[in-house]
């Protein structure tokens, strides 16, 4: 039943293809053991504030710890700007 919890969620609410979330679980197979109020869904939900797809972030984004998740997150969401 949890298994199939984590299933639904990546293909419903993170918006995975099945093929995405295949490759991403034959990548890292530790994915489907993560906690996924605890750390699936805080983190996609956090994502999905930026507009960023799960299904395109590097697959081992969830194995980040908390702080090197927040680290990447705050790299490709950051003000950038082009002086001249």
């Amino acid at each position: 039943r949890n298994l199939m919890q984590k299933i639904d969620f990546f293909l419903k609410d993170a918006e995975m293809t099945q093929e995405q979330l295949k490759d991403f679980v034959l990548y890292q197979p530790a994915l489907l053991a993560y906690s996924l109020e605890g750390r699936l869904r805080p983190r996609i939900q956090q994502l999905q504030q930026y507009s960023i797809t799960f299904g395109y972030t590097p697959p081992y984004l969830m194995s980040l710890t908390d702080d090197k998740f927040q680290k990447w997150l705050n790299m490709h969401t950051g003000d950038w700007s082009i002086s001249t």
